[in-house]
């Protein structure tokens, strides 16, 4: 009977251990799934925040490139424009330029009339 004691005592120990590694494993098992789970709301954080700068980027590049197209567009009227104005100054400095020989001409041949 002594033998079936200890083999009792073995038994409740053994059960007792095995409920104890039980509950160590169930624990670490929830905090495992927990830290699981807070790197994955973490990951879905910083999924979000970088969604939100790339849909800010992708706004402010929409607006620059229709920028970009009108000033394309705008380019070629611009550039005639100023070839026009251009041409507009080279002819109006050129007459300037005959009016104001012409003033200096007058002008030296009264002061060679009036010196004479």
């Amino acid at each position: 009977m002594a033998e079936t004691l200890s083999t009792q005592n073995e038994k409740v120990s053994n059960g007792r251990a095995g409920r104890v590694i039980g509950v160590l494993l169930l624990v670490l098992t929830s905090y495992l799934f927990g830290l699981a789970r807070g790197r994955g709301e973490k990951r879905m954080s910083d999924y979000a925040s970088l969604h939100t700068q790339y849909d800010q980027l992708d706004q402010h590049y929409s607006e620059l490139k229709l920028q970009y197209d009108q000033i394309l567009r705008d380019y070629p009227v611009l550039s005639a424009q100023y070839r026009q104005m251009q041409a507009q100054y080279a002819e109006l400095k050129a007459q300037y330029d005959r009016i104001e020989h012409r003033t200096r001409t007058a002008q030296t041949k009264n002061k060679a009339g009036i010196e004479d």
